[in-house]
């Protein structure tokens, strides 16, 4: 019987923040920063896909606290998966956090979108891109990049003040910075996590083969491309600016 009662209790652990997004910018890198603070707690798997799959969602909610179970009663617990904001394509994905989760915090990092998306498109199809001048018919590639898109999505089920938007720029630059933000908006003191290692080679170089090590030859999209992708998501550029009140010229180029 207390067995019993000891294995509900454990079962009824659920994560305190997620990362949410988005998929080639950089949670690799937030995944290996975020388990070195003993404070933290995440699951081995980086991604659960709990809440954008179907059928991993019909395991149930005793499945995905399992998942934290091991963890340290003043350990915060936290999970990463991207696709969670890949919406339409995951539109449940939200509304089963906030289901489940409604006082979570929601950490939501973006990359240069053209870039963000080849580096998808390439570690689903590999390295050469074989489109020429035309880009993917699959909007699964594109979707993630549309920031401001997914982020009114979150908004339409979560406070402001429970979503931390982040830079993968800013990762790079200055990774402790990024590290401390994000544990400041979990409700953890500042502790240094970087001590000198550097970002994660599959965000860092589009051109490394994270599976072997070995760098690959392929075509890049060609500058006709960028520029069509760049037009399509100056919109969604535009509008991220005005929200973070930060100019995005960078990822123009």
């Amino acid at each position: 019987m207390r067995s019993s009662l000891f294995n509900l209790f454990r079962r009824g652990r659920k994560p305190d923040f997620i990362v949410v997004g988005a998929a080639k910018a950089g949670t690799t890198t937030l995944f290996d920063y975020l388990r070195r603070d003993s404070r933290v707690f995440l699951p081995d798997r980086k991604e659960l896909f709990f809440f954008s799959k179907d059928s991993v969602y019909e395991k149930g909610i005793g499945w995905y606290c399992d998942q934290f179970a091991t963890a340290r009663a003043s350990q915060l617990c936290g999970e990463i998966t991207p696709s969670y904001t890949v919406w339409p394509r995951y539109s449940e994905a939200l509304p089963r956090i906030k289901r489940h989760l409604p006082r979570a915090r929601l950490i939501y990092i973006m990359r240069n979108p053209v870039d963000r998306a080849w580096s998808h498109y390439r570690m689903v199809n590999g390295t050469s891109w074989p489109l020429g001048d035309r880009p993917p018919d699959d909007e699964g590639f594109a979707q993630p990049s549309e920031y401001m898109t997914q982020i009114r999505r979150i908004l339409e089920f979560f406070d402001r003040a429970q979503l931390l938007p982040l830079l993968f720029d800013d990762l790079v630059r200055d990774p402790q910075s990024c590290c401390s933000e994000i544990q400041r908006f979990i409700g953890l003191e500042e502790r240094n996590l970087v001590k000198g290692k550097t970002v994660h080679a599959n965000a860092a170089s589009d051109l490394l083969d994270s599976g072997n090590g070995h760098h690959r030859t392929g075509r890049m999209p060609s500058t006709e491309l960028r520029l069509q992708l760049n037009r399509r998501f100056e919109p969604t550029l535009q509008d991220l600016e005005s929200f973070l009140n930060r100019d995005l010229t960078m990822w123009r180029s």
